[in-house]
């Protein structure tokens, strides 16, 4: 529809995640306006263990350590953005893509969703309604990822 390709760096890191979130992310590709690109696709175990040493994993071990996850990072006029706004967009268009290939996702900016596809309301009102379920629970935001996005099968 955009007639925009991902990059073959991309398409590298898509063939080690699963089949249907491979599919959902070139959905996305074809469905939306916004310029991305994948970063992070399967995870090996060293690499999650390094991860969550450094403190920017939740756990040691990751959903991408079984390739139903993906890291995408969003740029604007070719310059990459990691301001929450540019993901709103990247959100909605993934939601449109899973559902169009029949799966769900969850959405790392708004992980107390369990699948965003459910959800109804706008994507800054999931990311404020996650961040102040955070600030209420633990004192302070400790995990927003608008570029994480996970793969739900029923």
């Amino acid at each position: 529809m955009y007639n925009m390709q991902l990059s073959d760096r991309s398409e590298e890191l898509l063939e080690k995640v699963h089949p249907k979130l491979a599919e959902i992310v070139r959905e996305t590709r074809d469905i939306s306006e916004a310029e991305f690109e994948v970063v992070e696709g399967y995870r090996s175990q060293k690499l999650a263990d390094t991860m969550y040493e450094k403190g920017v994993s939740l756990n040691a071990t990751s959903v991408h350590s079984y390739g139903q996850a993906v890291s995408l990072i969003v740029s604007v006029a070719g310059i990459p953005c990691t301001n929450t706004r540019a993901y709103e967009e990247l959100a909605m268009s993934m939601k449109y893509a899973a559902e169009n290939v029949n799966a769900g996702i969850k959405w790392g900016a708004a992980r107390h969703i369990d699948n965003f596809c459910e959800y109804e309301g706008e994507p800054d009102e999931a990311m404020s309604d996650f961040c102040a379920l955070q600030l209420k629970k633990n004192g302070e935001i400790l995990d927003i990822a608008p570029g994480y996005f996970e793969l739900v099968l029923d």
